[in-house]
């Protein structure tokens, strides 16, 4: 190890700034400690190892130490997960499905069945509002005047705005009470006094 930093001293002098220098093939061998051999198989196998070089036999010296650095990270993850014996993957696996099932029962996390349940039971809802507000007004005696129109028209639309609000409000009594989540957004509206 020591004869490495001390070839390494020679090649770059006691200033050391090889991060910014361009090296050649054999240089960058010695900095890494690795055969001129890998390096070329190196510059085949890791695209990012490859992009350092910038000539026949010349390399970034910072991009390819880099680019070594996290290709050998990534390989020692990649083994530590090929390692792991099927016993704790499964184990892993449980221990995931349980915390899971934990966040769902206390509703911290939903179904995505229940979401798509709800969504479309509250987009039919809603197409129901839109859908008997020109009944509604049409069953209605219109005043002669714009502004009596006009008033009469936004009450209706606010009525039936404030039928879609009240639809589904999740009540926290409700949830403490165990009832399910899809019971409870598909409760119809509370009954409102004015």
């Amino acid at each position: 190890m020591m004869n490495e930093f001390k070839e390494q001293e020679k090649l770059f002098g006691p200033d050391r700034d090889y991060l910014k220098r361009r090296v050649s093939t054999g240089e960058l061998s010695v900095l890494m400690g690795i055969t001129p051999r890998r390096i070329q198989q190196l510059a085949n196998e890791v695209p990012a190892f490859g992009k350092a070089s910038v000539g026949h036999g010349i390399w970034v010296c910072s991009k390819a130490i880099t680019a070594y650095i996290d290709y050998r990270i990534q390989e020692n993850e990649n083994k530590e997960r090929k390692g792991e014996s099927s016993k704790a993957r499964l184990e892993r696996a449980k221990a995931d499905m349980a915390e899971l099932e934990l966040q769902e029962l206390q509703g911290k996390l939903v179904r995505i069945d229940t979401v798509h349940s709800v969504y479309e039971e509250v987009l039919m809802n809603v197409k129901a509002q839109i859908l008997t507000l020109p009944r509604r007004i049409a069953m209605m005696k219109l005043p002669n005047g714009v502004r009596e129109r006009e008033v009469l028209l936004v009450g209706e639309t606010e009525k039936s705005l404030q039928k879609l609000s009240e639809y589904g409000n999740v009540r926290h009594d409700d949830a403490r009470n165990g009832k399910e989540a899809r019971e409870i957004a598909l409760s119809p509206p509370c009954a409102t006094t004015k």
